[in-house]
């Protein structure tokens, strides 16, 4: 043989060890990359979404705050009663007796509130919390049932 071809049949095979080396390699190693790209961008993707349904959830909440502020404390459980209970008529509620004889003028500033949604079906009144809201509306009725410290070194309930 001669120099020439010894050197060409060294770069053949060379290059062809290296291009199966690196492929063998590749084989192993793609994977698990992939895999690695993959948790990243999905864990990017739900802590954007989290973000968004936090800020959203908490314009919500600030809207209870201001609506609620407008009751007193003994007006506020026609609207923990509400959200207990679902959909339910002014009458049932006057029936109960627990809410005094504000309780039809409490259930219209709710509703211009829009904390609370009115409809009749057969010459009732039925009112419900608006839907939109009631998460919020939830969150906030059991945060105002057990405040929270501000306090750093407290966490009491």
């Amino acid at each position: 043989m001669n120099g020439w071809q010894e050197v060409a049949e060294f770069v053949i095979f060379g290059f062809i060890f290296s291009w199966m080396g690196t492929f063998l390699i590749n084989l192993v190693r793609a994977p698990a990359l992939l895999h690695r790209e993959r948790d990243l961008i999905i864990s990017g993707l739900r802590n954007s979404v989290q973000a968004e349904v936090s800020v959203q959830e908490e314009r919500k909440r600030q809207i209870v705050r201001d609506g609620l502020a407008k009751f007193n404390d003994a007006e506020k459980p026609v609207f923990q009663f509400i959200h207990d209970n679902g959909e339910i008529s002014a009458k049932t509620l006057a029936q109960t007796q627990k809410f005094g004889v504000n309780l039809y003028r409490v259930l219209e500033r709710g509703e211009r509130s829009n904390l609370l949604k009115k409809r009749v079906q057969e010459g009732q009144l039925l009112y419900s919390v608006n839907l939109e809201l009631k998460s919020a509306l939830g969150f906030v009725l059991n945060e105002n049932a057990h405040p929270v410290s501000k306090s750093p070194l407290t966490y009491s309930r």
